[in-house]
C-alpha cells in the first residue's frame, strides 16, 4: 500500500513540474517572440501559458497576454484579458498605473472599451487591498512615509517591514508596485509596511539607513494602534532594499539625526533618539 502511495506521488510530482515547465516555456516562447516584433504569435504562446496554467497562472501573464494581442492588432483579444484581470483578487494599484502607461496599448486606447474596462480594473485593486499612507517621520522639509497594507486574513498580530528600494532608490511609484507581491504575507495574516526612504540622489545609503530605523522605531511605537505585536515584526526588501534591511537588523538601535515623529491618528509626538 505505501509503494502504491509513493508512486501515486511521484506520478503527481512529476506531472505539476511537466504542467509547470510546459507554459513557462510557452512564455519564455512568447517574449522571444515579442523582441522579434512577431507580436501574434507571441500573443499565441502567452495564451496558450495562461490555458495551461488556468487560475493559477501570474497576473502580469493576463497584462502581457492582453498587451500582445494589442500590438498584434487583435482588440476582441486584448479586452477579454483585461477582464479577466479586472475580476482578478491580487490586481493592485501599481499594475493599474502599469497598464495605463504600457505603450503597448496605445492601439486600443481609442477604443469605447478602453476607460470601462480600466475604471473595473482600478475598482477591483482598491477593493483587494486596505491601504493606509502614514508620515513616519520629517526632514529637510520633506515627508518621510510608508503605505500600511492590511492583512486580508484574520491577522496574527504580526508585521512585515518590507524595505522600498532599488540600486539605493526609493520612491512612492516603487511602493505601489509591491502591493501585489506583498499578498503572499497578507494572506496569511501579516500586517505589512511598505517603508519608502529618503534616497539617492539626495541622501546617501547611511541616511536611508537612518530612515529606516526611524519607520521601525514609528511602527513599534504605534503596534497597539496597528494591532501587531512590536517583539515580533520581520523586515525585508529585494536589491538594495535587502541590503538596507541587513544593515538595520545588524545596527545598533541609536539614531543620530534626532527627527520629530507623530504617532499614528493622533496629533502628539514622540522626539526620542532611540528605539522605543
Amino acid at each position: 500500500m505505501k509503494r502504491i502511495q509513493l508512486l501515486v506521488s511521484i506520478l503527481i510530482l512529476n506531472a505539476q513540474l511537466s504542467y509547470s515547465q510546459d507554459a513557462e516555456s510557452l512564455f519564455k516562447k512568447g517574449d522571444s517572440l515579442y523582441k522579434v516584433k512577431d507580436y501574434k504569435n507571441s500573443a499565441i504562446a502567452y495564451s496558450a501559458g495562461i490555458k495551461i496554467q488556468g487560475k493559477q497562472t501570474d497576473e502580469s501573464n493576463y497584462w502581457r497576454a492582453a498587451s500582445r494581442w494589442a500590438m498584434a492588432k487583435v482588440p476582441d483579444s486584448t479586452f477579454y484579458f483585461l477582464e479577466l484581470l479586472s475580476k482578478s483578487s491580487n490586481i493592485s494599484q501599481g499594475d493599474v498605473n502599469g497598464i495605463e502607461a504600457d505603450k503597448d496599448f496605445n492601439s486600443v486606447k481609442s477604443d469605447s472599451r478602453w476607460i470601462a474596462v480600466m475604471e473595473k480594473i482600478m475598482a477591483k485593486a482598491r477593493a483587494n487591498y486596505k491601504i493606509d499612507e502614514l508620515i513616519y517621520g520629517r526632514k529637510d522639509g520633506v515627508a518621510l512615509t510608508l503605505l500600511h497594507v492590511k492583512p486580508r486574513v484574520k491577522s496574527n498580530n504580526k508585521a512585515i517591514i518590507w524595505v522600498i528600494a532599488g540600486s539605493w532608490f526609493s520612491s512612492y511609484q516603487q511602493a505601489e508596485r509591491t502591493i501585489r507581491p506583498s499578498a503572499m504575507f497578507l494572506d496569511k495574516g501579516f500586517s505589512v509596511f511598505l517603508v519608502i526612504l529618503g534616497s539617492q540622489p539626495r541622501y546617501a545609503i547611511p541616511d536611508e539607513i537612518e530612515d529606516l530605523k526611524r519607520a521601525i522605531r514609528y511602527v513599534r511605537y504605534n503596534a497597539k494602534k496597528f494591532e501587531i505585536n512590536p517583539e515580533q515584526i520581520g523586515i525585508t526588501g529585494g536589491s538594495a532594499g535587502g541590503h538596507l534591511s541587513l544593515a538595520a537588523a545588524m545596527a545598533d538601535e541609536k539614531i543620530d539625526k534626532p527627527c520629530i515623529i507623530k504617532s499614528a491618528g493622533s496629533s502628539g509626538a514622540l522626539s526620542s533618539n532611540r528605539l522605543p
